[in-house]
């Protein structure tokens, strides 16, 4: 069996998360093992966590970069490395990556996998961030022996164009995708709890709170569509995340006036049956590296209007996906989704067949998964 440790922030419900666990669910357990590491977590249980115990993986917690400081990380994750015994290490921790990558490599890992999980580039001003992020870039780049990401502009916001040629692997982003094909009941359900008419329009968000998702912007946005095409209508925000973004938000909405039709749920086990209550799907990123969740939207139904940030490997190529430019301003979107709110996709077995072509079948990327880690 081979034993593989993931590197990442924390195991709650986000994107990267939400994918390792798709992936972990539905490897052979017999052939294929994850543990995690995640940072400055100790004493607060992650959502994931109970279940991954559950599959026979463990979570090692250790305090956040912070406080170990850079010479105390590599110590720590070479004290795991020498206790156990990893075939592979794999990070998705972007440029603190480099510390795991040193780690491993001084243990003789064998295989040592960054991954790449979003676009955003290094726009700090700081010299000394600028410093910091090109010498783990570099680090990066000479101590992998694979590199991986969810898109091409991800795997170039990370990797030199040498490393690109010579040791990379583009990873489709799993879902199980068979989750989103809700049923009427459930629609139903998730709509009487939070109070939204039958009949009622719905414009739907799920993200963690932060700077990326650019959640004030989709309140503009459905403050435009409100008042020129539908009053009635409602939003829902499905995610946790930045407590302080989240406050900001409800903050402006109340501002707007907007607190009788905007829907704030937190974070939700049943995010497939949330998406069937919704009728379209708004993601106004600033960066993403893929938008796993457009994937899970389009196998919902829903149309998507997106940023000009989201990238063209996040369409299943069956015109779901509807790109405006956040320079055009909330009225242009309001627009692209009145022109697509009515078009929700009802026919599951012509979504299913379109996933089935795409790179994003679970069976396939488990594969890939397998291919990586040298799994027999």
């Amino acid at each position: 069996m081979r034993r593989v440790l993931h590197i990442v922030g924390n195991m709650n419900m986000g994107g990267t998360e939400t994918y390792l666990m798709n992936i972990y669910r539905n490897v052979d357990r017999e052939k294929l093992q994850f543990d995690f590491v995640t940072y400055g977590r100790i004493g607060e249980k992650d959502y994931y966590e109970d279940e991954i115990i559950s599959l026979g993986g463990k979570v090692y917690k250790l305090p956040s970069v912070g406080a170990m400081g850079f010479g105390g990380l590599i110590k720590e994750l070479r004290k795991l490395l020498k206790e156990t015994h990893y075939d592979a290490v794999h990070a998705h921790t972007m440029y603190n990556s480099g510390f795991a990558m040193i780690a491993a490599k001084k243990e003789k890992v064998p295989i040592r996998v960054v991954h790449s999980h979003t676009t955003k580039k290094d726009t700090s001003k700081s010299i000394k961030n600028k410093l910091y992020n090109g010498v783990m870039r570099s680090i990066i780049n000479r101590n992998t022996t694979m590199c991986c990401a969810c898109s091409k502009a991800a795997a170039e916001v990370m990797f030199t164009q040498k490393s690109i040629a010579r040791k990379y692997k583009f990873m489709g982003n799993a879902v199980d995708f068979s989750k989103y094909y809700s049923t009427t009941e459930q629609t139903d359900a998730v709509r009487s709890e939070l109070g939204i008419p039958d009949d009622a329009k719905v414009l739907g968000h799920v993200g963690r709170f932060g700077k990326s998702k650019n959640h004030a912007f989709a309140v503009d946005v459905f403050k435009a569509y409100t008042e020129k095409y539908d009053k009635d209508a409602y939003m829902i925000f499905v995610g946790g995340g930045d407590q302080k973004v989240r406050t900001a938000t409800e903050e402006k909405v109340k501002t707007l006036g907007l607190s009788d039709k905007v829907i704030f749920t937190g974070v939700r086990g049943d995010v497939p049956a949330v998406m069937g209550a919704m009728d379209i799907f708004v993601f106004p990123s600033i960066y993403e590296g893929l938008g796993i969740v457009l994937l899970e939207a389009q196998a919902a139904g829903l149309n998507c209007v997106v940023s000009e940030n989201i990238q063209p490997e996040a369409d299943l190529g069956i015109g779901m996906l509807h790109w405006v430019n956040l320079s055009e301003g909330a009225e242009a979107w309001a627009d692209e989704i009145h022109r697509n709110i009515g078009t929700k996709i009802t026919d599951k077995d012509y979504v299913k067949e379109s996933i089935e072509k795409s790179s994003f079948r679970l069976d396939k990327v488990v594969n890939d998964f397998y291919c990586i880690y040298d799994v027999k």
